[in-house]
């Protein structure tokens, strides 16, 4: 019996919160051991994306937020 192969490259998902031209990442749950502002699942990154939407005040509504999904090297992939 073999192990599944693992990919070359896995995606995350990266939430960022636009504030005219000042850009951050914004920090999610402590599940994602990733990094501020990164995700392992698009589900995640949508979820905070509405409860930050939800905070905003209603003078903030220039405020934006974007996701993009990266591809990254799998440091996992072994040929």
């Amino acid at each position: 019996m073999d192990p599944l192969p693992s990919p070359p490259s896995i995606a995350i998902y990266c939430l960022i919160k636009q504030d005219g031209m000042y850009f951050s990442t914004i920090y999610g749950s402590p599940i994602s051991n990733i990094g501020m502002g990164f995700f392992l699942n698009k589900k995640e990154a949508e979820v905070l994306q509405m409860v930050e939407t939800i905070k905003l005040a209603a003078d903030q509504t220039h405020i934006k937020f974007h996701i993009f999904e990266l591809d990254v090297p799998n440091p996992a992939y072994t040929q």
